[in-house]
């Protein structure tokens, strides 16, 4: 009895795990008269990348609130000295971070403009030198305590807002926000009449891709990245074959057919761009970039 109730909690796990798991695609995220809040320390005020750990939190040694940033590149073994992130007389409170690769990203809410206001703020160099500050919000009404988190070239920020008479949950993404995590596109090689062809392009929207590997594969991936070398977008193909075409054509391989809307695997638009499609099949790889416009 107790095999079968253990079973059964660890079914009804995954069940849960696997719905909580979906994004929802809506900007605003609920729709209720009642209140709705972000936790006011839900916000990830540690972040890591390999040995390098970013910490950030809010001060008041300046005599008004000021975000303050502190960095350890050896696990946490020893931190550099403290870096003032905001230059205000108005408070800048509740922070937080994420990073990926040498990016760092950190949200907070600010009065400089005389009611609470989401900013942001990015280093390039994992932490040794910072951009300026952007201010993501617009509106008379409050908007606090905003978290950031990153997905491939994406930086996707959440926060809550009293824009509509009470507080509800508001979310924007920026898609090039976390450019520059590079991952090499391989050299192209091919042992086989493969081939990758997309039309139309350049493109607006959706785009066909026709390809034929030579050879038969028990894998085959076709793949999405940025001029960065970030991957947006991955395809597990069909391997094109035909048994009554084998006598005729030796391997009974068929030219494939695929199309594309425009979207990266978290459904999000991409934007205008330069895009390289990397078809791999038993190592084989073909290259083509396409021109993507809005």
């Amino acid at each position: 009895m107790k095999k079968v109730v253990l079973m059964l909690l660890i079914f009804l796990f995954s069940i849960l795990s696997s719905l909580f798991a979906q994004w929802e695609p809506d900007e605003r995220l609920t729709f209720d008269a009642a209140d709705s809040y972000t936790s006011e320390n839900n916000a990830w005020c540690v972040a890591a990348e390999e040995d390098t750990v970013h910490v950030v939190w809010y001060d008041h040694r300046d005599a008004n609130w000021e975000i303050y940033y502190k960095r350890s590149t050896n696990g946490g073994t020893s931190w550099e000295t403290d870096t003032r992130l905001t230059e205000h007389i108005a408070s800048s409170q509740y922070p937080s971070v994420v990073s990926s690769g040498n990016n760092v990203h950190v949200v907070w809410y600010d009065l400089r403009d005389g009611n609470d206001e989401t900013y942001y703020k990015r280093s390039t160099d994992a932490g040794t030198s910072w951009e300026i500050d952007t201010r993501l919000t617009n509106d008379p009404a409050s908007s606090l305590y905003p978290s950031v988190a990153v997905s491939g070239s994406y930086v996707h920020v959440v926060w809550c807002d009293k824009r509509d008479g009470n507080w509800e949950i508001y979310y924007k993404h920026n898609p090039t926000g976390n450019a520059g995590i590079k991952i090499d596109l391989p050299a192209e090689t091919t042992r086989t009449k493969a081939y990758l062809k997309i039309s139309p392009n350049p493109c607006r929207d959706r785009v066909t891709i026709r390809y034929y590997i030579g050879q038969r594969a028990e894998c085959i991936e076709l793949k999405i990245y940025d001029v960065s070398g970030c991957l947006l977008k991955v395809f597990s193909l069909p391997t094109p074959y035909s048994p009554d075409l084998a006598p005729r054509s030796g391997a009974g391989l068929l030219p494939t057919v695929v199309s594309w809307d425009g979207r990266d695997d978290y459904g999000m638009l991409l934007p205008s761009g330069i895009y390289f499609w990397i078809l791999e099949s038993n190592g084989n790889k073909k290259i083509e970039k396409i021109l993507l416009v809005r």
